[in-house]
């Protein structure tokens, strides 16, 4: 605080001898146009702009300074501040904005000014400390977009905030400044919330003023020279107007009133709105003043402007006769008291006009705040465990009732779930599948196809199958609920019929042949080759099919919980946000139901695959096609109604013609072969007459044939030829040196991989359809794994346990409030304050306020009953904080006790032993109920849930197979490259990998019998496990620092 109590210069203090209107009068600066009610709102609405954060959204008018170097921008502000602020010297520019914040303070002295920031800093100064920051900045980044605030106060200040942007510079002299400089200054002029103080030298012409052109690419170049984002603003001229200094040039080259009326037009005309100042009188130089005579000469250049453009316009109306100059339209554009109640004006009428839109923005920031205030005060009550035990309870019901109607997307979920809004393509759920869900195991699938793959091959069929066409619309049809699961079947079926095994070479036929009987005989046998080829290509096609699938599974009911917590926390439950603990032991008990119904479905695929592929028999399609001959054609299929090209089926009637006794023989179809299509031909065929008998006609009739014609003609199927086998299916002619049974075999494998293939995917689609499907369609009756659910174990917890589950904090609650509480207060402040403001502009009418006082009417308030309706407000708002936290405080020691209290509902029946092993499930529950954040209890519980997919996915394999089988280089395969004279028995690398290639697998697979129609031959083949804990891992299986 600096205090000027000793006369200055002439006896004058620093702000000369310019003295208050009236030292009684302490309510208004003089000659201020800038009402303090507006200029208090804005002050506050930039305050609440930056405290919480909300910028953005509220958009609070503001003004620029703007220009080339040495036109005169720092000689503006300090007629603004009373006193010098530049400073000078070689080398050291200003590299920053400044924003100069005026605020009148009717409390300070006469010859007081106050720095509120910096705090202590005195007038004479603040020129030296502004040269000491921007050297700093030069030193460190160079330059810098944010502004640098300095905020006085004083007695004689207006209130008035302006913010100066470093001087543009032309030319090429220092490229780099010039960029930087632009780039700060587009940041400005281009945001519209800123009005344009644009300054320029009076002797510039249009086509020589750098600054002005300058200025307008900035604002209007699309896109943006430098920030791109930034969006254009080509209507920049309506909130701007231009300064033009160096009025004294201005004069002495317009000696006439002509040039003088024509040269001031132009101006207007070139630049809109503009003013003309002469801030430097007779080559003063502030750098050979000190600072008393500097202030001294900033007080009287308004006078001193004055007496010289009276002078000045004296002389040009002498000039001439003819012309005067015109003081109507041009005198009262020119002088710095003018143009400075013009600055103030430009802002003044952009934060009028954006009243009416930040009192609705302050309106709805209040709303939200109110509500955030209304969720900490129930925060607080739901501290009292019996509140927090009865929330789960209700969480727990919801859950597992909302979750039954989603998966059947009952007609009650579509309001909460809209199809258009929530349903999801399948593009989309492999997009999240693979780039979102950190569950997904890297599988490695040779029948894999993505859904562009999918989506082409389909399009590519379309023009000659129809049927691809359902497909198609399935993979595109945006689905809600279980239907997820039917379109995945249908898509799996595709992947796996669509996908065309490797055909067997010579090789592979000959090496399986391999067979000693007895030590007596290697014989070629070709049954023991199919079997073996068509057990390896059914594990190629679905091994790792199974394990997508299952995946897949997996993550659809994942989603489908997430979706319904969504739901359920962002409306019913919404307390229970911060309940991490409850939540997550919520998930973990519902992953291990899924797990289960997963489980369950595994093992009978498992079993399955085995059968299929241990006892393969030719009769298996030999039957498949007895059974399909032994369905009635009369039976509606839509395959039945097939037309076979080629083939017709004539259909023969007679008819006399004779009308009233015409007799039409019964049809009897043969099958022929005809080389046109379906005519009707009739053929006359004479008779013996006899008197009175009457011609008869024999008409033929030819109709395409279908499958169900072909059926019928079929003779009915015996029971007993589907009983027992009857038919060869490989050839006895065996040539070793030839090899000609090779292509007989491949036929066969063919045939019986088809063939098992439609079992095998039947029995998946059973599998996955009876064990969960169906299941999940009635969630809320599955039991869960642990001898008492979760529901249950929190009712028989004590108030301790509860607490500690919460694990929310009375301080973290109490600051929400506090914090909840100030900005609410803060935006009723800002809200009475702009209703202040606009009162103002209907009680002091000007062409300035008409547009925000017709757009906003209010009634007048009176500033006690405003400040009485505020106390009332904070006073019911403190009285019901303090309840809430007193009634809390009475409760807490029932967070130190451990006895446990019964909480169950009268008809609930519990055993002693139940009480007892209420608290956890399993070891996972526990470690969550132990973890101290919610980081480290979302990492624990994703590691599990990994670990427990790669569990079920090992789940259904058998002992020799792995993971890895469609990689190109499998570690089971690593032996081959191995030299085998290089080997050390004693290697501690080799010796690592043999340890981890012996897996323990507690599912290993039974031996297999092979069944044909020549021999039976037993098979036990022993192939590694592939181990996962030395696998190469993928990236979604080391990552577990990512949180949901």
């Amino acid at each position: 605080m600096t205090d000027f109590s000793e006369p200055r210069i002439s006896g004058h203090n620093i702000f000369g001898g310019r003295q208050h209107q009236s030292d009684t009068n302490t309510d208004r600066s003089p000659h201020s146009i800038i009402d303090h009610a507006a200029f208090d709102a804005y002050t506050k609405l930039r305050q609440i702009a930056k405290d919480y954060n909300c910028e953005d959204t509220l958009v609070i008018p503001q003004l620029v300074i703007v220009g080339e170097t040495s036109v005169g921008k720092s000689m503006l502000v300090q007629n603004f501040l009373g006193f010098p602020c530049s400073f000078s010297e070689t080398n050291i520019a200003t590299r920053c904005p400044v924003a100069y914040c005026l605020r009148y303070n009717s409390s300070l002295a006469d010859n007081e000014i106050h720095f509120s920031r910096p705090s202590g800093l005195r007038p004479e100064e603040l020129a030296d400390h502004l040269k000491n920051y921007m050297k700093h900045i030069e030193k460190t980044t160079g330059f810098s977009v944010e502004p640098y605030v300095i905020e006085i106060q004083s007695k004689h200040y207006t209130d008035f905030e302006i913010l100066d942007v470093p001087g543009l510079v032309g030319g090429d002299e220092d490229p780099k400044r010039r960029e930087a400089v632009e780039r700060i200054t587009e940041q400005y002029v281009r945001d519209p919330k800123f009005s344009i103080v644009q300054l320029k030298s009076a002797e510039q012409l249009k086509s020589n003023a750098y600054g002005i052109r300058c200025i307008q690419e900035l604002c209007t170049k699309n896109p943006a020279k430098y920030n791109k984002s930034l969006a254009p603003r080509p209507d920049y001229r309506s909130q701007t107007i231009t300064i033009q200094t160096f009025f004294d040039t201005f004069m002495t080259h317009n000696t006439s009133a002509t040039a003088a009326n024509e040269g001031l037009e132009q101006s207007i005309q070139d630049f809109g709105e503009t003013y003309f100042v002469n801030m430097i009188f007779d080559g003063y130089s502030f750098s050979k003043h000190n600072f008393e005579e500097n202030v001294q000469y900033l007080q009287n250049l308004p006078r001193s402007e004055k007496r010289n453009v009276d002078r000045w316009i004296t002389l040009v109306n002498n000039a001439e006769e003819s012309e005067k100059f015109n003081e109507n339209d041009y005198r009262k554009l020119i002088g710095i008291d003018i143009a400075k109640t013009q600055i103030q004006r430009l802002w003044l009428k952009s934060f009028r006009l954006a009243l009416p839109k930040l009192q609705t923005i302050i309106q709805d920031h209040l709303q939200n705040s109110t509500l955030k205030y209304d969720a900490a005060v129930r925060k607080l009550t739901q501290q009292d465990p019996n509140t927090v035990r009865d929330c789960y309870r209700k969480y727990i019901d919801d859950f597992r009732r909302t979750l039954q109607i989603y998966i059947a997307q009952k007609g009650e979920i579509f309001t909460a779930f809209p199809v258009d809004k929530s349903a999801i393509t399948y593009h989309q759920l492999e997009s999240e599948y693979n780039n979102n869900w950190k569950r997904r195991y890297q599988l490695d699938w040779r029948a894999h196809l993505t859904y562009e793959q999918m989506e082409k091959k389909l399009r590519s069929k379309m023009q000659t199958d129809q049927e691809h066409n359902g497909l198609l619309i399935t993979l595109n049809s945006k689905l809600n609920g279980s239907r997820h699961f039917e379109r995945l079947r249908r898509i799996f079926s595709y992947m796996i019929l669509s996908f065309k095994p490797e055909r067997p070479s010579d090789d592979l036929i000959e090496t399986a042949e391999a067979h000693i009987y007895g030590g007596l005989s290697d014989y070629e046998n070709l049954p023991k080759a199919v079997r073996e080829i068509v057990l390896k290509l059914i594990n190629e096609t679905f091994l790792l099919g199974i394990c997508w699938l299952t995946q897949m599974f997996a993550f659809i009911a994942d989603m489908f919980a997430k979706n319904v917590k969504k739901h359920l926390l962002c409306n019913k439950h919404g307390q229970l946000k911060g309940h991490y603990k409850f939540l997550y032991a919520v998930d973990f008990e519902y992953h291990e139901i899924i797990r289960t119904l997963m489980r369950d479905a595994i093992c009978f695929i498992k079993q399955a695959r085995n059968c299929y592929t241990s006892y393969i028999t030719h009769d298996l399609t030999l039957r498949l096609k007895k059974l399909t001959f032994s369905i009635p054609p009369e039976i509606s299929h839509e395959t039945y109604q097939q037309k076979i090209e080629g083939l017709h089926v004539v259909s023969k009637t007679k008819v006399t013609d004779d009308s009233s006794s015409a007799s039409v023989s019964s049809l009897k179809s043969t099958m022929n072969a005809v080389s046109t299509t379906a005519n009707l031909v009739a053929s006359v065929a004479p008779s013996p007459l006899t008197a009175g008998a009457a011609a008869t006609v024999t008409a033929l009739a030819y109709n395409a044939a279908t499958i169900a014609d072909v059926y019928r003609l079929i003779p009915k199927q015996d029971i007993l030829k589907a009983i027992f086998g009857s038919e060869s299916y490989l050839t006895n002619n065996r040539d070793p040196q030839t090899g000609n049974h090779y292509e007989n075999g491949r036929n066969t494998i063919t045939e019986i991989y088809t063939a098992v293939c439609g079992q095998l995917l039947y029995s998946i689609e059973t599998s996955f359809n009876t064990h969960v499907c169906m299941k999940l369609d009635e969630f809320h009756t599955l039991k869960p794994t642990s001898k008492l659910s979760l529901r249950d174990r929190i009712l028989l917890m004590s108030d301790a346990q509860i607490i500690e589950m919460s694990n929310l904090q009375l301080d973290d609650v109490q600051k929400e409030i506090d914090d909840s509480w100030k900005e609410t207060n803060d935006l009723h402040d800002a809200l009475d304050l702009i209703k202040i403001a606009v009162r103002q502009i209907a009680n002091n009418p000007t062409s300035d306020a008409t547009t925000a006082r017709t757009a906003l009417t209010t009634t007048p308030v009176k500033q006690e009953e405003l400040s009485e309706r505020k106390r009332k407000v904070r006073t019911k708002m403190a009285q019901e904080h303090q309840k809430e936290v007193n009634n809390l405080s009475r409760r807490l020691p029932l967070r130190t006790t451990t006895t446990i209290t019964d909480h169950r509902d009268t008809n609930e029946k519990f055993s002693d032993s139940h009480v007892e092993n209420a608290r956890f499930a399993n070891e996972t529950e526990h470690q969550l109920f132990l973890s101290t954040d919610k980081i480290s209890a979302c990492e624990l519980l994703l590691k599990v849930l990994r670990e427990h997919d790669r569990e079920d996915l090992e789940y259904g394999l058998f002992e020799d197979e792995s993971l890895e089988q469609d990689k190109s280089n499998p570690k089971v395969q690593q032996h081959i490259y191995v030299d085998a004279n290089q080997l050390d028995e004693e290697d501690e690398d080799l010796q690592f990998e043999s340890a981890h290639l012996n897996v323990h697998n507690h599912y290993s697979r039974p031996p297999v019998a092979t069944s044909t129609i020549n021999s039976t031959t037993t098979a036990n083949g022993s192939r590694s496990q592939f181990n996962y804990a030395n696998a190469e891992s993928s990236p979604n299986d080391t990552d577990y620092s990512e949180l949901e």
